[in-house]
């Protein structure tokens, strides 16, 4: 059950807040949660990988003045070195810590054409930060009360 809905929430704000719920409840009910983290994460990590792909894909598709914008842009991060190598930490911390959707980051990444490893790793490691933070905090939220 958590694994589908963990895919699914990949895909919409809405589904990452009924995901949270659902986490924050099976470990509230008592539940391993060590393999909730694992299947929850990978589950996550696939949908936004998913996402991505399409992403990708979809750049081709883009023509036209939002084709050029985005082109400048793509540009201004191959021209500034250290804006390349800061990426990966703000897409993590972004991944990782927010309950925001990672849809916007995974387009972003996708339309500026960054590594698919290394995206995918970014991922994987953000998701799995992003669900074990839910983890221990009701977990140990619940045993304080």
């Amino acid at each position: 059950l958590i694994g589908v809905i963990a895919f699914i929430g990949s895909y919409s704000p809405v589904g990452s807040i009924f995901l949270i719920f659902t986490l924050t409840s099976m470990v509230i009910s008592g539940l391993n949660p060590f393999y909730l983290w694992i299947i929850s994460s990978v589950n996550l990590a696939i949908g936004d990988t998913i996402f991505f792909q399409f992403g990708s894909k979809g750049r081709d598709l883009i023509k036209g003045r939002v084709d050029k914008k985005i082109n400048n842009i793509s540009q201004h991060f191959k021209e500034k070195k250290w804006l390349r190598k800061l990426t990966p930490f703000f897409s993590y911390l972004y991944i990782g810590l927010t309950p925001l959707p990672n849809d916007i980051l995974l387009f972003f990444l996708a339309s500026i054409k960054y590594p698919t490893k290394s995206t995918i790793i970014l991922i994987l490691l953000g998701d799995l930060t992003f669900i074990g933070v839910i983890i221990i905090a009701a977990f140990f939220g619940f045993n304080l009360i």
